[in-house]
């Protein structure tokens, strides 16, 4: 089954879209209760610090302590909510990908026991990531439209600066993500690379010690090792240059708008409130820039572990899901039979067996008999392990079967047996 690494996104967003959208939501609130801090405190200097009022004060700092309550707890359970559906998610792609991997099919993959391993742990969590880049998403573009309205209140030019210069710098940064997306992809899998020819290396220390090609094996390790470090410096210094360009635009559109406040109020277009709302508006506004400029380099990482799931989850098996013709009846005529037939008495009778790569195969087994089947190639090894997997064995009998092969040059020494 062909599958995409957006196809892999959509489905995690869809299956965790209750989670997501509650915690989206209460996300949401906490940056509007966030938002509404500089304007309640602007609001209380004009009202009860300018005109002295003792009761406007203190019911102004009980309506400001309720904000803060409001705003806390609803990202305690908006956290709290969305981690849930991250972890879950992550344990569903892992689960999808070790049953992928351990199907007795086998699948069509380049991929090393040890890059399987880093799909099924390291870029599994990462694409359950795609969640908290949608609700944290939706949180900072709720608190930019919130900063845009108030500002357009106590000033029009003030809240047109926010409202078109943020679009800006949106586009210029998206312009970086595919850059983003290319680096992170590479660096990750040569990380893979690295640590499945690790796994490998470990798995054949005795073998390599027997010829002698420990140093051959370390030098193979340290070049793939440079190779991922190479990758991941990439990366690392494409994330530092985005980052810094984010930061220092966010600033400058943010004193931008608090100079030209400073500038309102000595022309006495702003009063005192207003102007502490409008710097309280405009330091805030750094960080609901800041999450969004992060999320291109985040969403990167991200697309990418979801191509390599996808790779693993779209592979095709080896070997067909059904036995095409098997002759349980002796009669040693080849004919379509169920798909799982019975072994009977412990018996094993096949004639004329074709199965995937395995054309004409003959054998009998009788009650007690242990037999060893040889495979010069892989695929005709996985395809004798499928047409075993796709017998109903009685408890009396335990099959096991390798899918590993010898060279062609001499008899193969593993492969099913019954």
């Amino acid at each position: 089954m062909a599958i995409s690494g957006g196809g892999v996104l959509r489905r995690a967003l869809v299956r965790n879209r209750a989670r997501m959208i509650g915690s989206s939501l209460l996300f949401c609130l906490h940056q509007f209760c966030e938002t509404m801090v500089p304007v309640a405190i602007g609001i209380i200097v004009a009202r009860a610090v300018e005109t002295g009022d003792v009761t406007a004060m203190l019911l102004s700092l009980v309506g400001l302590a309720a904000l803060f309550v409001v705003l806390s707890f609803a990202y305690r359970i908006g956290a709290r909510i969305i981690v849930v559906a991250i972890e879950r998610e992550a344990h569903l792609l892992r689960v999808e990908v070790a049953r992928t991997v351990l199907d007795p099919r086998g699948i069509d993959s380049d991929l090393s026991a040890g890059e399987l391993l880093t799909v099924g742990t390291s870029d599994a969590e990462k694409t359950s990531w795609i969640l908290d880049v949608v609700a944290r998403s939706a949180s900072a573009t709720t608190a930019l439209v919130v900063t845009a309205v108030a500002l357009l209140v106590v000033d029009v030019p003030l809240g047109l600066a926010v409202v078109i210069g943020t679009p800006l710098l949106l586009l210029v940064l998206q312009w970086c993500a595919p850059v983003l997306t290319r680096a992170a992809t590479a660096s990750q899998t040569e990380i893979a690379r690295v640590s499945g020819l690790a796994t490998d290396l470990v798995g054949g220390v005795r073998p390599l010690r027997g010829i002698g090609g420990e140093g051959a094996a370390a030098r193979r390790y340290v070049e793939a090792s440079r190779r991922a470090l190479d990758a991941t410096l990439r990366l690392a210094r494409g994330n530092s240059a985005y980052l810094g360009l984010s930061a220092t635009v966010g600033s400058l559109l943010a004193a931008g708008v608090a100079g030209g406040a400073g500038y309102l109020a000595l022309t006495g277009r702003l009063t005192l409130g207003e102007l502490v709302t409008v710097v309280g508006l405009a330091q805030f506004l750094v960080e609901p820039l800041s999450s969004l400029s992060r999320l291109p380099g985040v969403t990167a990482v991200v697309r990418g572990s979801a191509d390599r799931i996808a790779t693993v989850l779209g592979a095709s098996p080896l070997v067909d899901d059904v036995v095409t013709a098997v002759d349980t009846d002796g009669t040693g005529d080849a004919r379509a039979a169920d798909p799982r037939p019975t072994v009977r008495e412990a018996r094993l009778d096949l004639h004329a067996l074709a199965h995937g790569s395995l054309r004409g195969v003959d054998l009998d087994v009788a009650p007690g008999e242990a037999v060893r089947v040889d495979a010069y190639r892989r695929a005709e090894s996985a395809s004798a392990a499928s047409t075993c997997a796709h017998f109903r064995w009685p408890r009396s009998v335990a099959p096991c079967w390798s899918n590993r092969t010898r060279p062609t040059s001499s008899p193969g020494r593993s492969g099913p047996t019954s």
